[in-house]
């Protein structure tokens, strides 16, 4: 919701101290709604969203969003668990090769906040674009600006002892950012 906020915000090109006197709180308070460290009331995301001329849109779902993911992979790699951020990553995968078209697409459209490592950006974007793509769905337009193209090859290994995968296993889109993951490592047990 931090990251909504914010980018609603930024793009309307307001200042925090602009939106706070629109909104009738103060900076302070637009500050720590958008670091987290307060939670805003539901009356003030309203009047957020509103003086922004942004809309929340909200779906029934069992899966997990890209945004959402992106926040648990941004938390386990700051914890220094990396196996619970490819655990999200692999749930994202699943949820997107499993859910109705439209809901599929509805998972990925609010971009996730950068996880600050480039790696992992790279790899959300591409698994976003490799899943919708292969059932032929819309890719949301955050998926080309997300993270870079890494300049060298780079795996996703959770171990030393991870081998590079062959080229012809890793799909287009990981190859295009020079994340290298085979397709198996995708697929649920």
């Amino acid at each position: 919701m931090k990251q909504l906020l914010r980018d609603a915000r930024v793009r309307r090109g307001l200042g925090q101290a602009e939106l706070a006197d629109a909104i009738g709180t103060s900076q302070a308070a637009v500050s720590f709604i958008e670091s987290g460290h307060r939670a805003p009331r539901v009356d003030t995301v309203a009047r957020w969203l509103h003086v922004t001329n942004h809309h929340l849109v909200a779906f029934p779902s069992v899966y997990p969003t890209a945004a959402e993911v992106g926040v648990v992979v941004t938390d386990a790699l700051q914890a220094d668990r990396s196996d619970d951020g490819r655990r999200a990553l692999l749930s994202l995968a699943d949820a997107l090769l499993v859910a109705e078209p439209v809901e599929a697409v509805l998972l990925c459209a609010e971009a996730p906040a950068s996880t600050a490592v480039p790696l992992w950006d790279a790899t959300i974007a591409a698994l976003v674009d490799w899943r919708l793509g292969e059932r032929g769905l819309p890719v949301p337009s955050w998926v080309a600006g997300f993270g870079e193209r890494l300049e060298n090859p780079t795996t996703l290994a959770s171990s030393p002892f991870d081998m590079e995968p062959p080229r012809n296993h890793v799909p287009l889109p990981f190859l295009q950012r020079n994340v290298l993951v085979d397709a198996a490592e995708w697929e649920s047990v």
